[in-house]
């Protein structure tokens, strides 16, 4: 159970000039005589045993410890309070609150160069950072933290901070900063030799490449990574990566071309234009050629007729020598032609050289991957006859494994019947709704314990003109609940029936101090205590007088509801003082009232579309709507209620509802 009056001490020390003056008894003597050294150690010690269970106290109680640490100029408290700050901050979800904290933690070590100290504070600074979605702030502070830990040679941290670092980058969309990230995270899993985190650092880079757009990349690295999955059995990253990949199958399926794609077929269009058009000016060049010689022949021919023609002999030396040079051309062509067909089967040879050269590195690793196989057989050969060696030894180790299960299920059949005992005990401890009845009329109890046995429980003390009723809920639920409820049976038994005390605030008083006598006999700082509302009521004067400590009571007349606030101090716990008072309320009992006192396991039940708290308001609408049927249907209107709210989710504490009405 949660303590309000803990929020209350922790604001009262905040704005405390001398914060050792307002603080509860217990927590002034533990700090009593200690210098302001010890002061701060131990309010970090505290704030940091609470630091996930308790958060928000938490960051409240290393505040001031911080707050003392520099005031005394004590430079080690202060870092220290201030990380614990920043991590509570953070679990509170107030880490915006925290980076001042961290902050001041990397100044003071910075002074020192203490690396090892460092790295996690920048880590934890990247943490809150993404928080509050200051993805740029928090990809700086986990660089600086995967440096520091790779100059200390610590790879495990390194590689968890690295994914840190990718998963901030996939986050803010810089995909290909996200994949060099991750695939130094991998890098970093290969060295350690830790199959999970390599399987975990192929799935994450498998969803960055898929988020950049190269599919295929996203594919082989998303089978790598099932691949050692269900080698190692990680259901988990199994079912993930099936869903990853499923996505990314409808995506191919879809056909729609991610940037990457569309930049490699721009590419190959670009290259086979290209070679196209170099080919075709090829084509022209040699059908150019070979019109050249043909045109050549046919005029040649023409000159030889005419030349035998002509009779004269300086008319047939001109055409003879016409026909020298256009033989001379025409050989020209012939060699350009030559040269030409020699380029091609040049390239031809070229070419064959070059698919020599592939066919022949394609035989070499043919044959490196043949020898890799024949090891490969040679090792899972090896591994079979270990793995054959292994499973005679489970077989062995399952049999004894099978007798320490059934001496289990013995012991834990024992217990059983012993807490089924103990429920039958604590519920013959309840008074007998049928006799409360006779004096409170319409009066109904609902009542559904967290586990078998209950931290909550009523009273009931009938004496002469008045009766006494109480509703308690102790520290706690399940065995450890029921064992505070005898405590807390016993002791208002001897109250009440033996002293005769019928005043509520002096029945709380005396409870208080017999709780606080009780546990401080363990010598442990335990947070013993219990929630409780006590009413009295007088048939003469038809008066009910109501006195409450960590609860709080509802009354009902003419549809209209008010609601009576107890004192925030709880019975006994770690806050309690031996001094505590408690407020006494009078209240009329008019025709037509209803009253209702409760616990706070109603309130506090997770549920709803948003899994969160019910709340105390929205308890008063269903108290203020149940009001309004027959009161031998209440009982179960708040059994159907606390079911619609809670779902299928379980119930978080043990749950009373006490009513009557006049």
């Amino acid at each position: 159970m949660i303590k309000k009056f803990f929020t209350l001490v922790l604001t009262v020390c905040l704005v405390s000039p001398s914060f050792s003056q307002n603080i509860p008894d217990s927590l002034d003597a533990k700090l009593s005589g200690k210098s302001p050294k010890e002061q701060v150690a131990y309010l970090s010690k505290t704030a940091n045993s609470i630091l996930k269970s308790k958060s928000s106290a938490s960051f409240e109680l290393a505040k001031i410890a911080n707050s003392i640490a520099v005031k005394n100029g004590d430079k080690n408290g202060e870092y220290q309070s201030a990380v614990i700050a920043g991590k509570a901050a953070r679990y509170a979800g107030k880490a915006s609150e925290g980076v001042s904290y961290l902050n001041s933690a990397i100044t003071i070590v910075s002074q020192t160069n203490n690396k090892q100290v460092l790295a996690p504070i920048y880590n934890e600074l990247g943490l809150a950072y993404r928080e509050t979605k200051k993805y740029s702030d928090a990809a700086s502070a986990f660089s600086k933290a995967v440096s520091l830990y790779e100059e200390l040679s610590n790879t495990k941290e390194a590689l968890a901070v690295t994914n840190n670092l990718g998963a901030v980058y996939v986050q803010s969309g810089q995909y290909k900063q996200a994949i060099d990230a991750l695939s130094k995270a991998k890098s970093l899993a290969d060295k350690l030799g830790d199959k999970k985190e390599i399987a975990s650092a192929l799935y994450q880079l498998g969803v960055a490449y898929a988020n950049y757009g190269n599919n295929s990349e996203a594919q082989k690295n998303f089978e790598a990574s099932k691949e050692i999955a269900q080698a190692q059995n990680l259901t988990a990253l199994i079912a993930s990566i099936d869903k990853s990949m499923s996505a990314l199958q409808q995506n191919l399926a879809q056909k729609t071309k991610t940037t990457y794609e569309q930049e490699q077929e721009q590419e190959k269009e670009k290259m086979v234009s290209q070679l196209q058009s170099q080919y075709q000016q090829a084509q022209i060049q040699n059908l150019k050629s070979f019109e050249e010689i043909e045109k050549l022949s046919v005029e040649n021919q023409a000159k030889e007729y005419r030349l035998r023609a002509i009779q004269s002999e300086v008319d047939k030396q001109k055409l003879e020598n016409q026909l020298k040079e256009q033989n001379l051309k025409v050989l020209e062509a012939e060699k350009k032609q030559q040269e030409a067909e020699i380029n091609k089967q040049n390239e031809a040879l070229a070419y064959q050289k070059k698919v020599l050269i592939i066919i022949g590195s394609a035989l070499a690793i043919v044959f490196v991957l043949l020898i890799f196989i024949i090891r490969l057989y040679i090792v899972n050969k090896r591994t079979l006859k270990l793995v054959r060696e292994q499973k005679v030894q489970i077989e062995k180790q399952k049999d004894e494994i099978e007798v320490i299960n059934k001496e289990l299920t013995h012991q834990n059949t024992i217990i059983r019947e012993s807490i089924d005992y103990a429920k039958h005990i604590q519920f013959a401890m309840l008074p007998n709704q049928a006799l409360i009845a006779k004096t409170l009329q319409n009066f109904f109890v609902f009542f559904k314990p967290r586990d078998v046995v209950s931290g909550d429980f009523y009273w009931y003390h009938k004496a002469g003109n008045y009766a006494i009723l109480a509703t308690i809920d102790c520290t706690g639920h399940g065995v450890p609940g029921a064992f505070m409820s005898l405590i807390a049976n016993s002791m208002l038994n001897k109250i009440v029936k033996e002293k005769q005390i019928f005043d509520p605030a002096l029945v709380l008083e005396n409870l208080n101090k017999e709780v606080l006598e009780a546990m401080s006999q363990s010598g442990d700082d335990l947070d013993n205590g219990m929630d409780i509302s006590v009413c009295c009521i007088n048939e003469n004067s038809k008066q009910m007088e109501i006195a409450m400590a960590g609860h709080s009571c509802v009354i009902v007349k003419n549809n209209e509801l008010n609601e009576i606030d107890g004192k925030d101090f709880t019975i006994g716990g770690v806050f309690a003082s031996q001094d505590s008072t408690y407020e006494k309320y009078t209240v009329p009992l008019t025709e037509g009232s209803s009253f209702y006192f409760f616990s706070d396991g109603f309130a506090d039940q997770i549920g709803g579309n948003e899994k969160k708290k019910l709340g105390q308001k929205a308890l008063n609408e269903i108290i203020l709507k149940a009001n309004s049927i027959d009161y031998a249907s209440r009982k179960e209107y708040f059994e159907k209620a606390l079911a619609d709210w809670k779902g299928e989710l379980k119930q978080v504490d043990d749950i009373i509802i006490i009513g009557f009405s006049c």
